[in-house]
């Protein structure tokens, strides 16, 4: 049975991922942040997924923060005894023009913080785990706005390619020890293309 933690797991791709994986029988942490409304959605997942017959636990953690990614990790471990998969999935896409620059400074510094802050504190709060245990998953969810430049998006796009390319570095350091993926979730994407 393997134990995978789920960051941005409070809706979403989050956590259909977490209710799927459940379902396959896997242990599940899910993780989001501590606003309250998210609180009681990963509350609720847990208690969809344990009355589904899976097995899960919840623990707040904003990714953007050190302590608490490392927290995580131990939570994961204090309960389930291992880490087998981790999925980097927290996100935010906050689409603006640099026009915009003045209302949007904030939320592209915490789209950059949670994606690429976020990426690289759970590969080291997992890693040395992964690598004790002699084998991992670390899955990065980055996008398809990684590879196609959109107008109000680059932000998010710089954010994103950081996540995939978080990934490869991963991979060729790791040589197997690890496995790594990076998924590209595609929606509708409007472009100005003439």
């Amino acid at each position: 049975m393997r134990i995978a933690i789920l960051t941005g797991a409070s809706s979403g791709f989050g956590k259909l991922t977490a209710k799927r994986a459940a379902e396959m029988g896997g242990k599940i942490v899910l993780a989001a942040r501590s606003e309250e409304k998210l609180k009681e959605k990963l509350k609720e997942t847990v208690a969809e997924i344990k009355a589904a017959g899976g097995e899960a636990s919840y623990i707040v953690t904003d990714v953007a923060k050190k302590d608490d990614v490392f927290a995580m990790a131990k939570f994961a471990v204090d309960t389930y005894g291992r880490i087998d998969v981790l999925v980097n999935n927290a996100g935010t896409m906050p689409l603006a023009f640099f026009s915009e620059h003045e209302q949007a400074l904030d939320k592209w510094e915490q789209c950059i913080d949670i994606s690429i802050k976020g990426t690289i504190f759970g590969i080291s709060a997992v890693y040395d785990q992964m690598i004790k245990q002699g084998q991992g998953q670390v899955i990065n969810v980055s996008s398809i706005y990684a590879i196609c430049p959109v107008a109000s998006a680059g932000v998010y796009q710089v954010a994103k390619m950081g996540v995939q390319y978080l990934a490869e570095s991963l991979r060729s350091e790791c040589q197997g020890k690890i496995k790594v993926t990076t998924i590209k979730p595609t929606g509708f994407m409007k472009t100005n293309l003439s």
